[in-house]
């Protein structure tokens, strides 16, 4: 990913984080950094958001959206 598509994953991210605060923990796996990581969840597309409780993933999404839409799909699988 280039610079801008960096810097736009990274305020999506912190924008979830801010509307999930207390719910969930948003981590931002690098795959040039954590290729296990991305291996162990199968990752064929970036970005893609994965949604794990205790190991088991409930929900996955790949592709950009917005934070308010990604948020409120999550708010849905943890209810």
């Amino acid at each position: 990913a280039n610079r801008a598509e960096r810097a736009a994953l990274v305020a999506l991210a912190d924008a979830l984080q801010a509307q999930l605060s207390g719910l969930v923990r948003v981590l931002r796996i690098e795959k040039d950094n954590h290729s296990d990581v991305v291996r162990s969840f199968e990752v064929t597309k970036t970005p893609v958001f994965v949604l794990v409780r205790r190991g088991v993933e409930l929900w996955r999404q790949e592709g950009l959206s917005e934070a308010v839409t990604l948020g409120e799909l999550i708010k849905e699988k943890l209810r």
